[in-house]
């Protein structure tokens, strides 16, 4: 074996090494992905589940119509001023140290302190 082949060796193992690393990374990254994928389907079955509850106590109890809900559904959708199916989470203030925290938060991002009371939906 000359010098030549010596280095082509070396350098195809350093690229070996290289590849193995970032697949390694690769498949660690994917682990956290399907964890946090995860934990997104456990959040997503628990909305849906208050939701269905909440709907059907409405028909049931309180006589609220599917156009009723359908209607107050786009009232909500539209208080962004966008038609996007989403709820924009509004700021609100934190009653330890009175700084302005995004509205999903359960405790303030600056002092640690809860936001207020537990409902069905804290932590979806």
């Amino acid at each position: 074996m000359d010098l030549v082949d010596l280095f082509w060796n070396l350098r195809q193992q350093q690229q070996i090494g290289e590849a193995k690393a970032k697949s390694d990374l690769a498949h660690s990254d994917a682990q956290a992905h399907e964890s946090a994928l995860a934990d997104l389907n456990r959040r997503f079955e628990r909305l849906a589940l208050v939701t269905q509850a909440l709907a059907e106590l409405l028909r049931e109890r309180a006589h609220v119509s599917e156009a009723d809900l359908t209607a107050k559904i786009d009232e909500i959708d539209m208080r962004d001023g966008k038609r996007d199916g989403r709820v924009s989470a509004s700021g609100r203030s934190c009653p330890k140290c009175g700084r302005e925290v995004a509205g999903l938060r359960t405790t303030c991002l600056y002092c640690g302190a809860p936001l207020g009371g537990s409902t069905p939906f804290d932590g979806l």
